[in-house]
């Protein structure tokens, strides 16, 4: 599956101030400074915003923190385009990283970009990918929980989540269906919607079950 990148920066705050510092004067043929302002929702934070110079990069805004974690990009908002798919918000991440960072950082500065290629083994535990794939291959694609042994398999996929405390976003979940195993998905087709209805019961299902075991705990 792949995912967006994030792009972190941490290391001693005289050089995340002199990073900053840098970033506030740097500019080039693909990217330009445009402000730094203090957002009162974050303790002792900053946004720092570059604005994308090419058409390849969308004419992108590249919108960075600055807090007590460090610094690092929260949002990639395009212009010329509505919308950046995956690999295109991935593609301006690294372009950024190439000709921004690698140019303003020092070597006491710790920078880890994420994988873009991620597998759904990665983010959930062994017996709730076993009970997923168990579920995903047997069950009928175009009514995967109707019958009473499909039905059956999924509620164990959602038992395994919930015991194992795994934390599988909705995104990642549909993104495996998708990508890994084909299923069809069209955001625009109003007649199938096999996926999303996958998703409101998984959902559903985790919601319950911290219900119940809420209320269990409570007596």
């Amino acid at each position: 599956m792949k995912k967006y990148i994030e792009l972190n920066i941490t290391g001693p705050d005289e050089e995340m101030v002199a990073l900053v510092d840098r970033l506030k004067t740097y500019s080039s043929d693909s990217f330009k400074f445009v402000s730094i302002s203090e957002d009162n929702v974050l303790r002792d934070g900053y946004y720092v915003e570059f604005v994308a110079k090419r058409a390849l990069d969308y004419r992108s805004r590249v919108i960075m923190i600055w807090d007590e974690e460090g610094l690092r990009i929260c949002n990639i908002v395009p212009k010329t385009v509505t919308f950046l798919e995956v690999e295109h918000y991935n593609s301006v991440l690294r372009h950024f990283y190439e000709d921004v960072i690698t140019h303003t950082k020092s070597n006491a500065l710790r920078v880890v970009i994420t994988k873009e290629e991620n597998s759904i083994q990665d983010l959930i535990s062994a017996p709730a990918y076993r009970a997923l794939v168990l579920w995903e291959e047997f069950c009928n694609k175009n009514s995967p929980t109707s019958h009473p042994n499909d039905r059956s398999r999924w509620m164990n996929f959602i038992c395994e989540l919930f015991i194992n405390h795994d934390q599988l976003s909705l995104s990642d979940f549909r993104n495996w269906l998708i990508e890994d195993k084909g299923w069809y998905y069209d955001a625009n087709d109003d007649k199938d919607r096999t996926i999303l209805d996958m998703e409101l019961e998984l959902e559903f299902g985790l919601d319950l079950l911290e219900k119940y075991a809420a209320k269990t705990n409570n007596r």
